[in-house]
């Protein structure tokens, strides 16, 4: 009876995560990318001051740049997300693809601790070896780090720049639980100006001054921080141009 009992929980557990996946898959029909999104949005002559049409649109964002580095994502936010924003995979180097969970906070306050508990049960839906990842624009605490680094499940954090002519990621960290995964990986920054900006067809076509205001309204002349590039075994694996 107990075997019987620990199958029904565990097929209930599996059924929940697919059916996680299947909005992935499912969710919104009219978008799947940024562009696609923007183009939604002057279709359905949204207001941009909503909370949801805000957080979609990080979320997009964040899927965005993450591609550049490597990542194969697919959006599954919404009120059935149990906590995860993006599903996908990422080649951490070997035979094997990592799987990854992203959260996006598009908050102006400082990530505190809460949002790190958060991540964490929302990845029990997840298999054990699965990297959470925490996307942000505003910076982390201290606790919240602590709370990250000691977690036994593969964490990392992950924080977004963007002002009115591009957008790119500038920390990506990982803890000590998803260091085996990353094993081979570095972060480096990257101080060619040139890469300050993607110059691809397919970004130009972006209004990042448009979505800077939306989501952070900040000024054109603040200091850029440096972006970054993840590397395997000194090969560097992100295209930002």
């Amino acid at each position: 009876m107990n075997a019987g009992k620990l199958n029904i929980r565990v097929f209930n557990q599996v059924t929940r995560l697919s059916n996680v996946q299947l909005g992935c898959r499912l969710l919104h029909s009219n978008h799947s990318s940024l562009q696609s999104y923007l183009k939604y949005l002057e279709w359905k002559n949204c207001s941009f001051k909503t909370t949801l049409v805000q957080g979609t649109l990080f979320e997009y964002l964040v899927k965005h740049i993450l591609e550049k580095h490597g990542f194969t994502l697919k959006r599954c936010g919404g009120k059935d997300d149990r906590g995860i924003d993006l599903l996908g995979k990422f080649p951490s180097g070997s035979s094997i693809e990592a799987k990854v969970a992203v959260s996006c906070k598009s908050n102006k306050a400082a990530i505190g601790p809460k949002y790190v508990r958060e991540l964490e049960g929302s990845l029990s839906w997840c298999p054990l070896n699965t990297l959470g990842i925490l996307a942000c624009l505003s910076n982390f605490t201290s606790a919240s780090l602590k709370a990250i680094q000691v977690s036994e499940r593969p964490l990392a954090v992950c924080r977004i720049y963007i002002d009115h002519h591009s957008s790119y990621m500038f920390q990506f960290a990982w803890n000590s639980a998803a260091s085996i995964m990353f094993n081979d990986m570095s972060v480096r920054q990257l101080y060619n100006s040139n890469t300050l900006i993607d110059t691809s067809e397919e970004t130009s076509l972006i209004p990042y001054k448009f979505i800077s205001k939306v989501l952070c309204d900040s000024a054109s002349n603040e200091d850029r921080p440096i972006p970054i590039g993840l590397f395997y075994k000194s090969k560097q694996i992100s295209q930002l141009v």
